[in-house]
């Protein structure tokens, strides 16, 4: 079971695994890809909606 609290990479860790451990690198290059655009593509939306959050908090606080 994944626990919140505790800190995880699972998909940087698959990444890594297909780059380096496969037999053959080049057969996973587009599962690489995918992964990586899944990542990054979380990340930018976690980062998007703590600047909605916080612009949000900060304006009913009326700190802006």
């Amino acid at each position: 079971m994944i626990n919140p609290a505790e800190q995880f990479m699972y998909l940087a860790y698959h990444i890594f695994i297909l780059a380096t451990q496969s037999s053959n690198p080049t057969l996973t290059l587009p599962i690489q890809y995918g992964s990586t655009l899944v990542l990054i593509a979380i990340t930018f939306l976690l980062n998007i909606t703590a600047i909605y959050f916080r612009y949000k908090y900060r304006k009913a606080l009326g700190k802006i």
